[in-house]
């Protein structure tokens, strides 16, 4: 997986197949879904437990077996709970760019006139077959396998327009200046994570008062400015702590927190043990993705 960032703009798996898969559980250092947002469609597969999940402030419970859409340019992220769940991103435009039947089918999706469903229907056991399919094809190693994991999209794609699933542009609840307005602070954010930042600062960037603002990004996010800071660092922290050779202290003050006994309650509130033990657990036993190819994120 990639460093945790808010827009996300990482080259998809080969040039002529720009499709990735990733598998995460509770020792994945990226458990927790951050609000992120990229250019790309993605599909998560719950596979085990719930997963409550935010896209552009909409809400919804995720449960074992749900099959969940995210839009291009959409602010999705959210909070597993004893969960395992895969996710397929891929970019649409690329992967049909050679393919002039579905790359005219696609257009209203590519001009946002209309969108993917939010999940499938629970009902729904033909789609939910499809999908099964599909994730299974990404992690076969066989010779044919783009072949079968780009039938079975155009499948998928054909099942969503027959049971007639496309949501309106109309029918997308927050507005366009909101989002956008969202993706802008959460640039900031990035940018200066490891400042000094007050929720004056943030207020005064947003152009609101700090109570209005705490309410609007809660609304967006789910989360208060200073609680999504502080998230967003222990994420970058546990990053740190898996992948360098860094200290629990070192992790801690490069990534925004001056107080270490602070930075460790934080970490053990978000991620249920200390930064020293999550950083000396079983790296082997920590999942991969299922490949690897080059540019993947």
């Amino acid at each position: 997986m990639v460093a945790p960032s808010f827009h996300e703009s990482t080259s998809r798996g080969r040039e002529y197949f720009p499709i990735d898969f990733f598998h995460v559980d509770e020792k994945s250092p990226h458990y927790e879904m951050p609000f992120h947002w990229h250019k790309d469609w993605e599909i998560i597969h719950i596979v085990r437990g719930t997963f409550d999940l935010t896209v552009d402030s909409y809400e919804f419970h995720a449960v074992a077996g749900d099959y969940l859409f995210v839009n291009e340019g959409a602010i999705h992220g959210g909070t597993p709970h004893g969960c395992v769940y895969e996710c397929i991103v891929f970019e649409p435009r690329m992967l049909f760019h050679q393919t002039p039947i579905a790359r005219n089918y696609l257009q209203p999706n590519y001009n946002q006139q209309r969108m993917l469903p939010r999940m499938l229907p629970r009902d729904d056991t033909e789609g939910a077959k499809l999908l099964n399919l599909f994730f299974r094809s990404m992690q076969n190693q066989g010779a044919g396998r783009e072949l079968g994991v780009f039938g079975l999209l155009c499948l998928i794609i054909d099942h969503i327009d027959r049971k007639d699933y496309w949501i309106k542009r109309d029918d997308i609840s927050s507005s366009p200046r909101k989002l956008r307005l969202t993706k802008d602070l959460m640039d900031y954010l990035e940018e200066n994570y490891t400042q000094d930042l007050t929720l004056a600062m943030l207020a005064e960037k947003a152009g609101m008062s700090p109570r209005y603002f705490c309410r609007f990004f809660k609304e967006m996010t789910g989360k208060t400015p200073i609680e999504y800071l502080n998230y967003y660092r222990i994420e970058r922290a546990a990053l740190d702590l898996a992948t360098t050779c860094k200290s629990v202290t070192e992790a801690a003050f490069d990534n925004g927190f001056h107080d270490l006994n602070y930075f460790i309650r934080c970490f053990k509130r978000q991620k249920g043990i200390t930064p020293g033990q999550f950083m000396h657990q079983d790296l082997s036993a920590r999942p991969k993705i299922a490949e690897e190819p080059e540019g993947s994120s």
